[in-house]
């Protein structure tokens, strides 16, 4: 199977809109590693540094 960089692009634009809807800066229970534990984890399975 070859890497296609169209499906990772895809991939980091949902990931991107996802952390852009959830992050609100004023609120710790919606800091950029709660939006990765709840959201990215479950559904994309990549770790915070790579998600960061």
């Amino acid at each position: 199977m070859a890497y296609n960089r169209n499906v990772y692009n895809k991939r980091a634009k949902i990931i991107q809109e996802i952390a852009a809807r959830r992050y609100r800066p004023e609120n710790q229970s919606k800091c950029y590693k709660i939006v990765w534990k709840i959201y990215i984890l479950l559904h994309f399975g990549i770790g915070c540094h790579s998600y960061l």
